[in-house]
């Protein structure tokens, strides 16, 4: 189970249907389509009772939306934390020409 499968499920489960999360993630349908049909295949669950009126979470998709959104919380720290100065300071030494 990669992230980004994890991240395309919580935008469907968000967003309620594939065109609505295709046009968030900058991807096609067919694309989110096909990943979810392999979450759902590599965790041998149904996350999703597909509806002409869009995606809706089934239960085990429910229990694994909220693990996701923890992990998503996660990563997000993570990012920022990342994005933070690292606190060390920079030291730069030069030397003249007159070393060997």
């Amino acid at each position: 189970m990669e992230l980004k499968q994890l991240r395309i499920f919580l935008a469907v489960a968000c967003e309620g249907s594939l065109n609505a999360a295709a046009n968030r993630l900058s991807a096609s349908p067919a694309t989110l389509s096909r990943r979810i049909n392999q979450l759902e295949k590599q965790t041998g669950r149904a996350l999703f009772h597909r509806q002409p009126s869009g995606y809706e979470l089934t239960s085990d998709g429910a229990s694994l939306r909220e693990r996701v959104l923890v992990l998503d919380a996660v990563r997000a720290e993570l990012a920022e934390w990342l994005a933070e100065p690292s606190g060390r300071a920079t030291v730069r030494l030069s030397a003249g020409t007159w070393t060997c």
